[in-house]
């Protein structure tokens, strides 16, 4: 294989995790990255990534409804409310460091904040279309009263 370019990266260099790479260096990593089928994603990773995911928007359209009761929980209900409030983002940190550390796989931040915009303008709009439907439903009530 030859490979013809700027391997110094004056005018051809892009950036990576690493730092900036010459345009031909990233270009040979991902040809040899594609040839030895490193871009392949197991069936268990998929699984974990479905998983979380789905936890992950059942936890953003339902959080009010779980509730933590108990009073042997008591003197930790602030440490527990924490972790409820904020479990979203303790699943991304889980899985992003499951996903590098067992999978080799970088889940690049960029793509874990576009998830979390789409469930929160999805939860905004389902929210809005049952309180609408609500305020159909008392109004339908208050008509047939009268």
């Amino acid at each position: 294989m030859v490979i013809i370019g700027d391997f110094e990266g004056i005018y051809d260099s892009h950036h990576s995790m690493m730092d900036k790479v010459p345009g031909p260096l990233a270009m040979m990593n991902a040809y040899l990255a594609i040839a030895h089928h490193d871009h392949v994603l197991s069936w268990y990773y998929l699984l974990i990534l479905f998983l979380a995911f789905t936890y992950i928007t059942y936890h953003s359209f339902y959080q009010n409804r779980i509730s933590y009761s108990g009073q042997r929980f008591k003197k930790l209900g602030v440490v527990l409310r924490f972790l409820r409030n904020n479990m979203n983002f303790i699943m991304i940190f889980v899985l992003a460091l499951v996903s590098m550390l067992f999978f080799h796989f970088y889940i690049h931040l960029l793509i874990l904040l576009t998830y979390f915009g789409v469930i929160e303008f999805l939860m905004f709009r389902y929210r809005d279309w049952r309180k609408r439907r609500q305020e159909k439903r008392r109004a339908l009530r208050a008509q047939q009263q009268n």
